[in-house]
């Protein structure tokens, strides 16, 4: 797969608690991020995975958690400026670019950190969104 495509999808999620759905598609031109490596199996962080209609990796971006599980608050005593304290009911949107492979039949979110109660720990699958409609319609 070349690593760097001018034709892409923009994929935007809406998520609150420990919801998260797939809302919108769009085909966007544009420079899509490179692959981060298929081989790499890092037990941690958050990635996005574009999978064919066999369960192979197609594509692989290691990126920050977009979903915040603690916010910087600021005080008013000059002894503690700044600390983080969790977000009780996570709400919000993000978007994450993919290329637009004509194999990719889905989508999938990793994490390993999966609510404001949890600590990170092994990865796992948030979700995974089937992107067969959208592709066959590619320009």
């Amino acid at each position: 797969m070349n690593d760097q495509s001018s034709s892409a999808i923009r994929l935007t999620f809406a998520y609150e608690d420990d919801s998260i759905d797939l809302i919108s598609q769009q085909p966007v031109d544009m420079i899509v991020p490179p692959s981060d490596p298929i081989e790499d199996l890092a037990a941690s962080g958050f990635r996005v995975v574009l999978k064919n209609g066999n369960g192979e990796t197609l594509y692989r971006r290691v990126m920050r958690n977009p979903i915040p599980f603690d916010r910087e608050v600021f005080s008013d005593e000059r002894a503690q400026s700044i600390s983080r304290m969790p977000v009780e009911r996570p709400k919000g949107v993000f978007t994450i670019v993919v290329p637009n492979v004509t194999d990719a039949q889905a989508v999938s979110l990793y994490s390993s950190r999966v609510s404001p109660e949890t600590l990170p720990r092994s990865l796992r699958v948030l979700k995974t969104f089937e992107l067969t409609r959208f592709l066959e319609s590619k320009r």
